[in-house]
């Protein structure tokens, strides 16, 4: 009887895993601390996206990509996300600083719009990032948290049995 419970566990958690991304590519609308950027997704393989994140204001910009892991919870298209990835950017158009990045969030996609919601927090090391001590520049830790708005632009349209 054991073994018959943890063959279906197995199973189903294994069925629930599979059904994480009901998206092929989303784009959107990213709010933090910067201001209003875009952010664009791309599922690249079961569970995982590619994150690729603009945003800016009158003095600083930032690009940061990002790879991440979905996985499942309470409901079909409601999901917690983590990943890595790293940045590149410009303060006051004077000087580049870059940097490492790690995420986690929630996101929902609503049931009958093509849509995406997401919260998440982001924190970051960055180096080379320009201080207000007469041009010097040091390394930092920043924590930032986001909102994203995401249309779907493809489906998965694949069926599992």
């Amino acid at each position: 009887m054991k073994k018959l419970m943890l063959f279906v566990l197995v199973v189903v958690a294994g069925s629930i895993s599979t059904m994480a991304q009901k998206y092929i590519t989303a784009a959107g609308i990213r709010l933090d601390k910067r201001g209003m950027g875009i952010t664009v997704q791309q599922r690249i393989g079961i569970n995982k996206t590619f994150e690729a994140m603009l945003s800016g204001n009158k003095t600083d910009f930032e690009g940061t990509l990002m790879l991440e892991k979905h996985i499942p919870i309470i409901f079909r298209g409601f999901n917690t996300y983590f990943g890595a990835g790293a940045h590149l950017g410009n303060v006051q158009n004077s000087q580049y600083y870059y940097g490492l990045d790690a995420i986690a969030g929630i996101e929902l996609k609503t049931p009958l719009l093509p849509l995406l919601f997401s919260i998440d927090i982001k924190p970051q090391l960055d180096f080379n990032y320009p201080s207000s001590d007469f041009g010097q520049s040091a390394n930092r830790f920043a924590w930032e948290t986001g909102l994203s708005v995401r249309l779907i632009l493809f489906r998965d349209k694949h069926k599992k049995k």
